[in-house]
C-alpha cells in the first residue's frame, strides 16, 4: 500500500511538472506567434495581398484618401485654406498561374476633369491641374523566391518612403521633404529581384535597369539609362529591424538645372520596432554632375508609439540642396496623432513647421486602402 501511495505522488507530482512545461511551451508559442503577426502586419505589402487571391482572376485593391489643410506663416500668404480631394487609385492584379503574374496601379490625382467636347471652354471654368496618371504596371515571372524578373514600370526601390508610401500604411500625410529629389520615383524597365533567409536573417534585394526620371512610355528622352539597387536586410535583434541601402546612378533632368546631368545617389535607411515602439530613419545623398559639381542631401527621423488605436508621432527632418538653389536649409518639425479603425483605414491630424515658423499647416485627413 505504501508503495501504491508513493508511486501516485511521483505520479502526481511528474504531471504538474509536465503541465508546467506544456503551459510555459503554449505561452512560447504564443509569444513567438503574436511577434509573427506583428512583422506581418509591419510589412503592410500590397504583395502580401495579392499573393493570396485565387489564380487566373483579376482583381482590384486601391486607395482613397482626402484632407483638410489649414495656411499660416508668411510663406503661405498666397495659400488658400481648404479640402483637397488627393487621390484615388485602383490596383489592379492576376495571379496568372503558379510562376505569372502582373500588377497596375491608376491614380486619379487632385480629381482631374475630363471631357471629350468643348475641352478649351472648360478648362476656363474647372481646376484640370489634377493628373490621371499610371503610376506603376509590370509583369513578374518567378523562377522561385530568390530570382524573380519584372518588366514594366515600377519604383526606383531606393527609400523607406518610395516602396510603403500609401496613405492609409504612413503615418505622414505629406512626403518627406528629401523624396524625388535624390532619387527618381519610378522607371520604366527590367528588375531582378528575390530573398533569401540566412542565419535568422532575411534579405532581399532588387537590381533595376531603365529609364531616367524624365522619361516617357514611348521612348527614353534622356541621354543615358538609370541603373541602381536597393539591398535590405530584415535582422532577429528586437521586434522588427531593418537596414537598407540603395544606389542609383544615371542620366535625368531637372528644371533647376538648365541641361541633363549625370547624377549618382545613395541612401541608407532604418525601420526599428521595439515593443509599441517605432523608429524610422533616413539618410539621401545625391551628387550631381554637369558644368560645375551639385549636391543634395537630407535626412529625417519619425518615432511613434502606439496606444491602442492610437499612434502619436514626432518627426524632423533637414533637405540641403543650397548648391542649386543657393538658400538655407529647410529644417521641419512635425508631429501628428492617428487613430486606426482598422489596418487599412486611418485618420490622422498633422501639424508642420519649419524652424524660421514662415511655413506652418495643420493637415486633417482620412485614408482608406481596399
Amino acid at each position: 500500500m505504501k508503495t501504491v501511495f508513493i508511486f501516485l505522488l511521483v505520479s502526481l507530482s511528474l504531471m504538474a511538472d509536465i503541465t508546467d512545461r506544456v503551459k510555459e511551451l503554449e505561452s512560447t508559442v504564443n509569444e513567438l506567434q503574436n511577434r509573427l503577426a506583428d512583422i506581418q502586419n509591419d510589412e503592410n505589402d500590397i504583395e502580401d495581398d495579392i499573393s493570396q487571391k485565387e489564380l487566373s482572376s483579376i482583381k482590384f485593391n486601391g486607395y482613397i484618401n482626402s484632407h483638410y489643410t489649414k495656411y499660416s506663416g508668411s510663406e503661405n500668404s498666397n495659400e488658400k485654406d481648404g479640402f483637397r480631394l488627393h487621390r484615388f487609385s485602383f490596383i489592379p492584379h492576376q495571379q496568372v498561374n503558379e510562376r505569372l503574374r502582373w500588377l497596375g496601379e491608376i491614380e486619379f490625382e487632385d480629381a482631374p476633369f475630363i471631357q471629350r467636347h468643348n475641352l478649351e471652354s472648360i478648362s476656363k471654368v474647372h481646376n484640370t491641374s489634377g493628373k490621371l496618371f499610371v503610376e506603376r504596371i509590370y509583369i513578374q515571372y518567378d523562377i522561385n523566391s530568390q530570382v524573380k524578373f519584372r518588366i514594366g514600370r515600377d519604383f526606383a526601390h531606393s527609400t523607406i518612403y518610395s516602396d510603403n508610401h500609401y496613405p492609409s500604411f504612413v503615418l505622414n500625410q505629406l512626403r518627406p521633404l528629401l523624396e524625388r529629389e535624390i532619387f527618381p520615383q519610378i522607371t520604366d524597365g527590367i528588375e531582378l529581384l528575390g530573398s533569401t533567409y540566412i542565419n535568422n536573417t532575411t534579405l532581399d534585394y532588387i537590381l533595376y535597369y531603365g529609364n531616367g526620371n524624365t522619361h516617357d512610355a514611348h521612348e527614353d528622352i534622356n541621354k543615358q539609362d538609370l541603373y541602381g539597387v536597393r539591398v535590405r536586410f530584415s535582422l532577429p535583434f528586437t521586434k522588427l529591424t531593418r537596414l537598407s541601402f540603395a544606389y542609383a546612378n544615371g542620366y535625368t533632368s531637372d528644371a533647376k538645372i538648365p541641361s541633363n546631368y549625370k547624377k549618382d545617389a545613395f541612401a541608407i535607411g532604418l525601420e526599428e520596432k521595439v515593443g509599441n515602439m517605432a523608429l524610422t530613419a533616413q539618410y539621401a545623398r545625391g551628387h550631381i554632375t554637369e558644368v560645375q559639381s551639385y549636391t543634395r542631401e537630407g535626412f529625417y527621423l519619425r518615432l511613434a508609439y502606439t496606444i491602442g488605436n492610437f499612434t502619436p508621432w514626432v518627426f524632423y527632418e533637414e533637405y540641403d540642396d543650397s548648391s542649386i538653389d543657393d538658400i538655407d536649409t529647410i529644417k521641419q518639425g512635425s508631429v501628428g496623432l492617428a487613430y486606426s479603425f482598422t489596418q487599412k483605414f486611418k485618420v490622422k491630424l498633422e501639424h508642420y513647421r519649419t524652424n524660421d515658423n514662415k511655413d506652418l499647416k495643420t493637415i486633417t485627413s482620412f485614408a482608406l486602402y481596399f
